[in-house]
């Protein structure tokens, strides 16, 4: 009698494990990023596939450093990956970082020319 209980005990609690893993969809999409992070900024495009978003981001104005912050929340990116792309020096090339179902590819071309940055959905 004792092994049933513990075979029950067991079954709930995989149970429990194996709902919370669902794994649905509630996930967000690039396009619900895009749009909830595009405050009229000519600088943010939605990809065609709608499953990429490119920005170019100069930093130095509130506008575009909520928009680029936005991105990055909404994206649940790791703190990390802000400081990866502001430490990126023009002599670096194009850097990559993945997260979560996520991949950001980013360059930054020197004072002028701001950060280009290309947000997808994977």
């Amino acid at each position: 009698m004792r092994g049933w209980k513990l075979a029950g005990v067991g079954l709930a609690v995989g149970t429990l494990v194996l709902t919370g893993c669902g794994g649905g969809d509630d996930r967000v999409t690039a396009e619900q990023v895009a749009e909830k992070c595009n405050k009229d900024s000519s600088y943010l495009t939605l990809g065609s596939d709608k499953k990429s978003i490119e920005y170019n981001f100069f930093a130095g104005t509130q506008a575009a450093e909520d928009v680029y912050n936005c991105l990055l929340k909404e994206s649940g990116a790791p703190s990390s990956v802000d400081y990866k792309v502001k430490e990126t020096r023009p002599i670096d090339g194009t850097q990559s970082v993945s997260w979560d179902g996520w991949e950001m590819n980013w360059n930054y071309g020197g004072s002028g020319k701001g950060t280009r940055i290309l947000l997808e959905e994977k």
